[in-house]
């Protein structure tokens, strides 16, 4: 491990660092098939979750978006919030998740979403559910 203000650090360092931290980063998994990627058994009293996505795409051109969810199974409906991009004069609002547009621009999106349980998992799909990931890669970094 270094600590250089100068050169890129390796991914063991990255770790050791993380670790050191408090959160805890999973291995990456890839985007380059299937509808949906989940990450499972969040534990309990996580309170930040970030969402690392490296070159993910689709096959279509449904916005993708994250949905959440507890014991009882990924939620599906009933999000409030909305996006935002460089690109829009307005924002988008979604209801089956926290939508993130396509492109490549600056997006900000925010919202809410209860749940009946504490949250363990976290899903990445798109708003038709049916376009498939052909590229990529995606994780996640989570902690109290």
């Amino acid at each position: 491990s270094s600590d250089s203000n100068v050169k890129v650090p390796s991914q063991q360092s990255v770790k050791a660092y993380v670790d050191a931290s408090g959160f805890t980063l999973p291995s990456p998994q890839a985007t380059t098939s299937g509808t949906s990627i989940d990450f499972t058994s969040i534990p309990a009293g996580t309170k930040v979750i970030t969402i690392n996505f490296n070159g993910v795409s689709t096959n279509g051109s449904s916005d993708t978006i994250i949905q959440i969810g507890d014991s009882g199974g990924v939620e599906t409906s009933g999000y409030t919030g909305a996006n935002v991009d460089s690109a829009q004069s307005g924002g988008v609002a979604m209801s089956a998740g926290f939508i993130l547009d396509n492109g490549s621009y600056l997006t900000f999106s925010a919202g809410g979403k209860t749940l009946s349980a504490e949250l363990d998992r976290v899903r990445l799909t798109t708003e038709n559910g049916s376009d498939t990931f052909d590229a990529g890669a995606v994780n996640i970094l989570f902690g109290s």
